[in-house]
């Protein structure tokens, strides 16, 4: 069983593969594009740094990419190619310069990229998600290769010599966790602190999954609880999880948490470039029958004083803005230029002309007949 520490022993002379990195002047500006207000660590001293030292940094650090860079599919419906690039180059302009979002792989790429290039530890590896969130199957059980993680390695937090592993995704849309993970089985973390009732907890199981046909063999999974609010209404209960009503707020409102929701499982085995060449182009595509075909959707949170403590979701003609577990606005939107019109007011995402455009006859298009 891992214990999520790394061996530190010598490995062979490996060919000279240069791994792509940003320049100073591209991290001042992603930087500068998420308001981060810290001055990043010393290149040359960031990734010898302890877990004490370094995990204020990352934790802050991930606060403002997922308050400012969203998550979202909106280029596979808003593209004139609806396809999607790898190519950190590529996605550091769609990204930073553009303000743009998006979806898994094209996220936690970037964000290994920045993480390197400050001089930590990582390297990415793939998930499978459950199938308790895509509805495809048994809910104990898991589809294909088809998420990205990247698994941070610093030196451990204890006096033990060696180094520490940590999952980061901030690819995961409204149920991602939203500060490293140690790979520590069943150690529970909250989304905020202080843990209140709207609080997402989060926690890795090191187990065996039942599609697996090997007994011995052990995946990490990553599972989320929703915190939520219970109205009591006539004696009996109406679960109302994310939404409160002022009149309310008395002995007839009682807090309840969630069950705990496989979300996906990882191994710790590093994924090449060509790995996810073959998984980019399945998620991507309508022919392999992937939902981000099909439904727009775009996640962002909500930080406040550096603690994250909601999110803005559009979820195909729905726009959902929740605050410490309270729903603010929900929107039903009627017509393309209103969903293009919150795009922009809550997500920063500018269309242009062209991308509006090339959602024009697609099953994710809003028109006057939709309900």
């Amino acid at each position: 069983m891992p214990t999520g520490q790394a061996d530190t022993s010598p490995s062979p002379a490996s060919s000279q593969w240069t791994r792509p990195s940003y320049t100073p002047k591209q991290l001042s500006k992603y930087f500068s594009h998420i308001s981060f207000p810290t001055p990043p660590l010393p290149l040359s001293r960031a990734q010898t740094h302890s877990a004490h030292e370094a995990l204020p940094f990352l934790t802050s650090l991930q606060h403002h990419q997922i308050s400012r860079i969203p998550f979202e599919s909106l280029s596979l419906h808003y593209s004139p190619t609806h396809s999607l690039s790898l190519e950190p180059d590529e996605l550091f302009e769609k990204i930073v310069v553009r303000g743009h979002g998006g979806y898994c792989m094209e996220l936690n790429r970037f964000y290994a990229t920045v993480l390197h290039s400050l001089g930590f530890d990582v390297y990415t590896a793939g998930g499978r998600i459950s199938h308790a969130v895509t509805g495809q199957g048994a809910r104990d059980g898991f589809g294909g290769w088809s998420h990205m993680v990247i698994i941070l390695q610093l030196d451990s937090p204890d006096e033990k010599p060696g180094l520490q592993r940590y999952i980061i995704d901030v690819g995961f849309g409204a149920n991602g966790q939203t500060h490293p993970l140690p790979l520590l089985s069943e150690a529970e973390t909250a989304s905020t602190e202080p843990q209140t009732q709207w609080s997402t907890s989060y926690r890795l199981i090191w187990r065996h999954i039942p599609q697996l046909t090997d007994p011995n063999q052990r995946v990490w999974i990553y599972e989320y609880r929703r915190g939520g609010v219970v109205v009591v209404v006539d004696g009996g209960e109406e679960d109302k999880e994310g939404k409160e009503e002022e009149e309310e707020e008395s002995d007839s409102l009682k807090t309840r948490q969630g069950e705990w929701e496989p979300a996906y499982c990882f191994t710790e085995l590093e994924f090449l470039p060509g790995d996810y060449g073959v998984m980019n182009f399945s998620t991507s595509s309508a022919l392999a029958g992937s939902w981000f075909t099909t439904a727009v959707v775009c996640v962002r949170f909500i930080l406040e004083d550096d603690v994250v403590t909601g999110k803005a979701v559009v979820w195909r003609d729905r726009f959902t803005l929740t605050k410490r577990g309270v729903v603010e606005e929900a929107v039903v939107m009627r017509s393309e230029a209103q969903r293009v019109e919150l795009l922009e007011k809550w997500f920063g995402v500018v269309l242009t002309p062209d991308e509006r455009g090339a959602i024009r006859g697609m099953v994710s298009e809003i028109t006057e007949s939709t309900d």
